[in-house]
């Protein structure tokens, strides 16, 4: 019966850390070795998936950014024309 349930645990562990990013094959034996290190660990660790997306989401951002006519002033992204270029209407 112990067996079953750290199977369950290592196969939930495994799906969770998939999800993060992580290799699951590599988790569902990390957790049959020492399952409260396991547990721990993938508590503490940080997302991997969320990094990825959050690098695309960077790249699609550039890249938009840069069919614009935005110019790259040391690493930041400036407008070629800001709100101080533009035409101002007087009555």
């Amino acid at each position: 019966m112990a067996i079953i349930l750290l199977a369950l645990l290592a196969a939930f562990i495994a799906w969770r850390a998939r999800q993060l990013g992580y290799s699951a094959v590599a988790w569902f034996v990390t957790t049959f070795l020492a399952p409260l290190v396991a547990i721990g660990m993938l508590g503490i660790l940080p997302d991997r998936s969320a990094r990825k997306k959050r690098q695309r989401e960077t790249d699609l951002l550039e890249a938009q950014l840069a069919q614009a006519g935005a110019v790259v002033t040391d690493g930041v992204q400036v407008p070629r024309e800001t709100v101080s270029d533009l035409r101002t209407i007087r009555n």
